[in-house]
């Protein structure tokens, strides 16, 4: 009873094979399935894998791996797996999906083609930027800053009123 799967991944913001360069990254693969058992569990695991290196890639010193455990109604039929990572990093690169199918905690098939694209998600070039931007997306400073701009421009609108005042009085005064 041989069963094969097949898989296509896309970036979840782009929906193509393009990635995005994001804190939030989610790739989602659809793992197309034939000749499973209905009825039966099944997991698919998965790992990015470099397309340069030909080895797992390392996001903050760990491998990029999802995986899914159903239970298909039907013997064929697809199922979507989705890898959240961290892809600034990732700047002109690309990370291909290889994947693994289960039943009872044995390996069936696998799709692992460091070649396919439609398993592979290329990542832009980082833009350039000449203004230095936080990378955690912190705001807390120009928060602050636009508070005390604020506070500083009520302070002043006070004292011009209060001049105002004081020079009316003293017109009335002679």
């Amino acid at each position: 009873h041989w069963s094969l799967i097949k898989t296509s991944a896309k970036d979840s913001k782009t929906d193509l094979n393009k990635g995005t360069l994001s804190r939030f990254d989610k790739i989602v693969d659809t793992v197309t399935y034939t000749n499973l058992i209905p009825g039966k569990e099944y997991t698919v695991k998965g790992i990015l894998m470099g397309k340069e290196t030909g080895k797992p890639i390392k996001v903050k010193g760990k491998h990029v791996t999802a995986e899914k455990s159903f239970v298909p109604k039907e013997a064929d039929g697809t199922v979507d797996i989705v890898f959240h990572l961290d892809s600034r990093e990732l700047d002109e690169k690309t990370v291909v999906v290889f994947e693994d199918l289960y039943h009872n905690g044995v390996k069936i098939t696998s799709h692992a083609d460091i070649d396919d694209k439609a398993q592979s998600i290329t990542y832009p070039k980082k833009p350039e930027t000449s203004v230095s931007i936080p990378k955690t997306g912190d705001t807390t400073n120009l928060l602050a800053y636009a508070g005390i701009t604020l506070a500083a421009l009520t302070a002043a609108l006070a004292m011009a009123t209060r001049i105002r005042r004081r020079k009316a009085e003293d017109e009335d005064d002679d």
